[in-house]
Parts: C-alpha cells; sequence; structure tokens
C-alpha cells in the first residue's frame, strides 16, 4: 500500500487493475517509456520512435548502446533534435510522418499551448498548419533500412498511431515491445477508437497492458496518472487517455507492476 492507502494488490478480476487507482487529487505521474527501460534497456538492441519530439523517449536507450530510428515531422521538434541531441552514429532522424501509406503529403499541425501536440490531425482549437509533413509507411522504411529484431516500437503521433501500426512490416518482423497512445477525442476524427487499437495488438498476439490517465484539463502542463491494468477492460473514464504497452512474449506481471511502482512520481503537495 502507499501512504494515502491505496493497493498495489495482485490482478483483479473487476478491470484486473494491477497498480492503482489513483485519485486526480494525488496528482500522480508515470514515464511509460521509463518502465520499458527498466524491464528491457540494458540489453541493447534497435528502438524505432515514431514521434521523437525532442528526443527524452529514446535518448536513455542511446545511451545504454542501442541503435535508434527517430521519426518526427515537427520543423520546431526538429530543430531541437538536430540541436540539442548529440550525433550519433547509432542515432537516425528522419524528418517524415509514419502512417499506413507513403508518399502523402499532408497538412501538419501544432499549436503555442504546447511543443508535443503536433499532429496529423486538427483536434485542438488552438492547431494552426506549420507546413506539410510526407508519409511513409515502416513497411517501406524498414525494406529500404533493413533490421533483424526491433525491440522496441515506441509511438506517439497524437492520434495516428493505428496508422502507424498498419503500416508496420509484420509479415516479416514484431516488436518484441510496443507503447502506443490511446484517445478517442483524437482518434474518433479518423475513424478508431480504444479498442480497434488494443484489439489490433491483440490479434497479433500480444499480452497488452492500459497505462490509463485522468483525462486532460489542458496542454502543457502535468497530467495525473490513474491507474494500469490488464486488456481486455473497460476504462475507468471513457474520456481517458493513456498508452498501451504490448509485450510479444508474456510478462512477468509482478515485474510489470514492481517496474511501474519505481518509475511513480507522487506530486500532491504536503497537508499544512
Amino acid at each position: 500500500n502507499d501512504a494515502a492507502g491505496t493497493s498495489w494488490g495482485e490482478v483483479a478480476e473487476s478491470g484486473r487493475v494491477i497498480v492503482g487507482s489513483f485519485d486526480r487529487d494525488r496528482d500522480v505521474g508515470v514515464d511509460e517509456t521509463a518502465v520499458v527501460g527498466a524491464l528491457i534497456a540494458d540489453a541493447p538492441g534497435t528502438m524505432i520512435d515514431v514521434g521523437a519530439h525532442h528526443g527524452s523517449a529514446f535518448t536513455p536507450f542511446l545511451r545504454k548502446g542501442w541503435t535508434v530510428h527517430a521519426f518526427e515531422p515537427d520543423p520546431k521538434n526538429l530543430n531541437y533534435l538536430h540541436e540539442r541531441v548529440p550525433a550519433s552514429p547509432r542515432l537516425r532522424i528522419v524528418e517524415k510522418a509514419v502512417s499506413n501509406e507513403s508518399g502523402l503529403k499532408l497538412p501538419f499541425y501544432a499549436a503555442e499551448e504546447s511543443t508535443g501536440i503536433s499532429s496529423l490531425i486538427p483536434f485542438h482549437d488552438a492547431h494552426e498548419v506549420v507546413g506539410e509533413a510526407e508519409t511513409e509507411t515502416l513497411r517501406d522504411y524498414l525494406g529500404e533500412n533493413p533490421v533483424d529484431s526491433v525491440a522496441f516500437l515506441k509511438i506517439d503521433t497524437e492520434g495516428n498511431d493505428l496508422r502507424v501500426l498498419e503500416g508496420f512490416p509484420w509479415e516479416s518482423l514484431a516488436p518484441d515491445v510496443i507503447e502506443c497512445e490511446f484517445e478517442d477525442a483524437k482518434t474518433t476524427k479518423i475513424g478508431y477508437r480504444f479498442d480497434d487499437l488494443a484489439g489490433f495488438l491483440v490479434e497479433r498476439g500480444y499480452t497488452v497492458y492500459v497505462s490509463e490517465w485522468h483525462p486532460i484539463v489542458r496542454y502543457g502542463i502535468p497530467h495525473q496518472w490513474r491507474c494500469l491494468s490488464r486488456y481486455p477492460c473497460r476504462l475507468q473514464d471513457s474520456a481517458s487517455w493513456g498508452n498501451l504497452l504490448a509485450f510479444k512474449d508474456p510478462i512477468d506481471e509482478a515485474r510489470l507492476a514492481e517496474a511501474f511502482r519505481g518509475c511513480l512520481v507522487f506530486r500532491e503537495k504536503p497537508k499544512e
């Protein structure tokens, strides 16, 4: 139990909650990519980071000897990557948007409110077109830049994650671990929902876990994490967002829960 009496617990039959659930006022945060790192980063492999932003997700892996293919179409974020991330022969930055079709040139949207909500989908009132993004499938990219295996596929495209997965070369590769984001408020705009994304991975033999966050109040500020559950499950709140962690091989659930516990940050203010 944590200090406020929240049970870490074993897998619960109702909702299959493994860690949590935390109320919003506990102000809990977690970095799911750091959780994956705690589980697999000590054995260097190949990481594909789709939606690399400022490189905070792939940098710890790069430092541990991984090879990284990082995709980022946002012009400002690309400038940050080129200026702030040290060059490495094991890092390739690709200035394209990943989707399920190559060669498209689509409007790309960004907003001053947050550098983290750039997207092919104009889901926010503050979104403005900042350029044109060329698309590429991972099938085509990996056909030209072959790898023996993909240890970690991390996707954060602000709504296009299922399209990224649809364009992966499943006929020849299957990533060991996949992290991807869900939020129906974004993805219903292009025709899919939380269960479609999770179901896509289950159909390919993955064991899927749901890292659920409370609904977003606004962008540009810390969000509040709620719980970790094993899929299939219902979201605690249909307006929630979060990340799916999918494992090709069954994972020790107790080890996964422990990794989450080790990465939780409790930001609540002490009581006066």
